[in-house]
């Protein structure tokens, strides 16, 4: 995630050697990371100097001897937070790794005081997500008022008394080891909070400041806790649908065990060269970029997709590469990690998932590469063939950590536990991809429903683009117009959703279709979430005659393919909450007016965005046979069928306001509209869809009532209370009740929704400036169905999401020893 405005340059790995020479006054890495969250409005403490170089000095060298203690904690987290089980059950597998890393790691950064103290845990998992939602909550300010108003959000306060609570827990535990200190017999804690304490003691100003030490325990959660998380989850779901691989790795993880006391020794960890290998794998297939941002309600539900891009670098000072390239002063520099990973000359059928790919590249010692020498195919190596760690002097320091909690968790959990997808699921967690805004409203939604149902998702951003990506998605920035680009990208895609707001053009939809259909993507929704475009009047609107176009080509080129592309297209009329906030509906709550059109009696069908992003999920997942039934099919469904009098009584009852009514001739305003728009003023765009709404034969209300989808996709209308309930909500928001004046979130409905004014662009109401494209990987035969719902065995352990993907397990009992493991197969 990455709030910088400044332009990016993506450097070949061939570079690397060149880019390590350069000094950290020419290469900025704590200047990219200031960038990255904005922090010239919220000045931050982002100097990770000395807590980098701890790591480096202290955390390393002690992995050997603090293995057990490490070992020790990861039991008894798992034997906390995993249930027991005699039988499958499902658990949110990601949920509870949070707490599982949060405790071990937390017995490394803060010792056995405070592992397991819930103020802490607390603290550690969601001072990320704070961080995130500050971050967000400054961009979501005009530019101009993030300098005098950025500490006034209560994201931002939200954020800082993280630093207040971190330093209220830390202060007493430090307070009572300085003052033990003094004593001649006391033995000093082996944790990094004790070798922190050293490092200010020893430093040039002999600081003791709690809230600095604070800052440092708060940076190395930041930088462990979300990844390791993250990664280990990827590797429990990929493991819950490999089981021919469970047993080899079981086999070799009670080997090295049993060849080190039963204890995870250094030794034994090293030994465990197949579980590395897979480790490996499942980072390069599914990696993570450190710095990433991840709220535990994401990761809850969803696995980590690719990243396009990471080891970012702010360029203070002009620097040529040995092509003649210059690289100019003020961008940001990247190195491409995915297509590194996914680089078929570096990893022959890279798409494929080899879970012993790198014990069988260390067994060949295959070395030269194109990009040079291989530094070793472990899961902690470096290099040109593996840049998920970063690289040079600012590489992750704490990989090799990373490297011993994965390992140690995922082999004890393998050892306690059977692992299993949720009943009746035969494959992992497939790939989505959002490359259409995902920053807009219905974007978000359909991305958010996604992400919940056990979907992956990624967004495809403008390469222009210095939008920021939501919280928990990942991004791949490129040139939306290249065909070819946009191809690659969508490889190994099930489907392709655009999310586009109005107006769209029919030439930016063009090459998102060509591109999925090359790809040879199952199922393709154009962005079309409006009225009946199969009516002969509706389609001669100027607000649908693009959508139409767009149609018309979709369907035309995927019957070309022999039945290896499908569409389905969603219409829903108005989106309710929306359109009703500006007066769409009705009742202007701004104005205190109302517009009746031809009486204000005729019926519209209006829709909520929950329930076009729900009807999305469910035929992605195959509810009921949805996939097939809907393939190459519009969907017509509806929340709500209301009318302009309807709502406006209901204004007026919910807000004791009389509303002053303007009746006008929806004729009328149609040849108005026209006229406008002749005399090239495309404000009367707007005017359209009232026609479209509510003239006769434009499928406003009749094609939701006489076409509706509602019974099969399940969505019940909404009761007369309800509608009342949703009046309500928006006059409140809008001022007209207890809140005082016009909320962002009214303001920006013209910037988003179905009713963007002509004058906005797709950068605005897209992810990062896309067209609204989601993609969709699950690889069922029936449809998308399958992957939406994973778990892991217990014994029996359901690996899995919040209610979705479930990790079920057996459980025979956590082991205080490593001796004898009776596993239920």
């Amino acid at each position: 995630m990455t709030a910088s405005e400044l332009p990016t340059v993506v450097i070949p790995p061939k570079f690397i050697p060149e880019l390590k020479k350069l000094s950290d006054t020419v290469l900025g890495f704590q200047e990219a990371t200031d960038e990255a969250i904005n922090n010239q409005y919220l000045d931050i403490p982002t100097d990770t100097t000395m807590l980098a170089h701890t790591v480096k000095v202290s955390l390393t060298p002690a992995l050997a001897r603090l293995s057990p203690a490490i070992a020790a904690e990861v039991t008894h987290a798992i034997g906390t937070e995993l249930p027991p089980c005699k039988d499958w059950t499902e658990v949110p597998i990601n949920n509870k790794l949070f707490r599982i890393v949060a405790m071990a790691s937390g017995r490394v950064f803060v010792g056995p005081e405070l592992c397991r103290n819930e103020a802490y845990l607390d603290t550690a998992i969601n001072y990320t997500v704070d961080m995130v939602n500050a971050v967000l909550g400054v961009m979501g300010l005009p530019a101009w008022r993030r300098r005098f108003s950025s500490r006034r959000l209560p994201e931002v306060k939200k954020l800082f008394q993280r630093f207040k609570e971190a330093e209220d827990f830390l202060g007493p535990v430090v307070t009572a080891r300085r003052d033990a200190m003094a004593k001649a017999d006391y033995e000093k804690p082996d944790d990094m909070l004790q070798w922190l304490i050293d490092a200010q003691d020893k430093s040039k100003n002999g600081s003791r400041n709690d809230a600095e030490l604070a800052i440092w325990q708060l940076g190395a959660s930041f930088t462990a806790i979300h990844t390791t998380t993250a990664t280990a989850t990827n590797a429990l779901y990929t493991l819950a649908s490999m089981q021919d691989i469970i047993p080899v790795l079981r086999e070799e993880i009670q080997e090295a065990l049993a060849g080190s006391g039963n204890e995870f020794t250094n030794a034994a960890l090293q030994n465990m060269v197949k579980l590395e290998s897979f480790l490996t794998e499942s980072m390069r297939t599914y990696p993570m970029s450190a710095g990433m941002m991840f709220p535990p309600d994401f990761w809850k539900t969803t696995p980590l997709t690719q990243v396009s891009a990471n080891a970012q670098r702010k360029v203070l000072q002009p620097f040529t590469l040995s092509n003649g390239q210059t690289i100019p002063s003020g961008v940001l520099i990247e190195l491409p990690s995915a297509a590194v990973n996914m680089d078929d000359n570096l990893y022959p059928s890279s798409s494929q998932f080899d879970a012993l790919r790198f014990s069988k590249l260390r067994q060949n010692k295959v070395k030269a590469t194109e990009y040079g020498t291989e530094v070793g195919h472990l899961f902690s190596s470096v290099g040109q063939t593996s840049l998920n760690f970063g690289f040079g002097r600012h590489v992750c320091p704490g990989r090799f950590f990373a490297s011993v909690e994965i390992k140690m968790i995922v082999a004890i959990i393998l050892m306690n536990f059977d692992i299993l997808l949720a009943e009746g699921e035969t494959e992992r967690y497939k790939n989505i991809e959002i490359g259409v805004q995902a920053t807009g409203l219905l974007g978000s939604e359909i991305a958010s429903a996604l992400q919940k149902a056990g979907f992956i998702v990624t967004a495809i951003r403008r390469a222009e683009s210095t939008a920021i990506v939501p919280v928990g998605m990942e991004s791949i920035q490129i040139d939306i117009n290249d065909t070819d680009a946009l191809t690659s990208a969508f490889q190994g895609q099930d489907a392709v959703i655009s999310a586009a707001p109005d107006p769209i053009s029919f030439s930016s939809q063009k090459h998102w279709i060509d591109a999925a259909i090359a790809a040879g993507v199952k199922r393709i929704f154009p962005s079309e979430y409006s009225t009946n475009l199969d009516s002969p009047l509706a389609e001669t609107l100027p607000v649908v005659t693009e959508k139409v176009r767009t149609r018309r080509y979709l369907v035309e080129q995927i019957s070309n393919t022999a039945g290896k592309s499908s569409w389905t297209s969603i219409n829903n009329g108005p989106f309710f909450e929306l359109v009703l906030g500006f007066g769409g509906l009705g009742p202007d709550f701004r104005t205190k007016t109302a517009k009746w059109h031809n009486g204000g009696a005729n019926l519209v069908g209006t829709t909520r965005l929950p329930d076009i992003a729900e009807t999305v999920c469910k035929i992605l997942k195959d509810d009921n046979g949805l996939y097939g039934e809907a393939e190459n099919k519009s969907v017509y469904i509806h929340s709500a069928v209301v009318t302009e009098k309807q709502l406006t009584e209901m204004a007026e009852k919910v807000t004791g306001q009389k509303f002053h009514v303007e009746e006008r001739d929806v004729e009328q305003v149609y040849q108005e509209a026209k006229e406008r728009l002749q005399e090239g003023d495309k404000s009367g765009m707007m005017l359209f869809y009232l026609q479209m709404m509510y003239g006769k034969g434009y499928g406003g209300s009749e094609s939701f009532q006489e076409m509706s989808w509602n019974e099969k996709v399940g969505l019940k209308r909404l009761t007369e209370q309800e509608i009342e309930d949703i009046v309500r909500g928006v006059a409140e928001k809008s001022g007209l009740s207890q809140c005082e004046g016009l909320s962002n979130s009214l303001l920006s409905f013209l910037a988003s929704g179905m009713v963007t004014p002509a004058t906005s662009t797709l950068a605005t109401a897209a992810v990062g400036g896309v067209s609204g494209i989601v993609t969709v990987t699950t690889a069922s035969a029936g449809g998308l169905g399958a992957g939406s719902s994973r778990a892991i065995g217990t014994k029996r352990l359901r690996v899995g999401v919040e209610r979705r993907i479930d990790v079920v397990a057996r459980h025979g009992g956590f082991l205080s020893t490593w001796e004898a493991f009776e596993m239920d197969t």
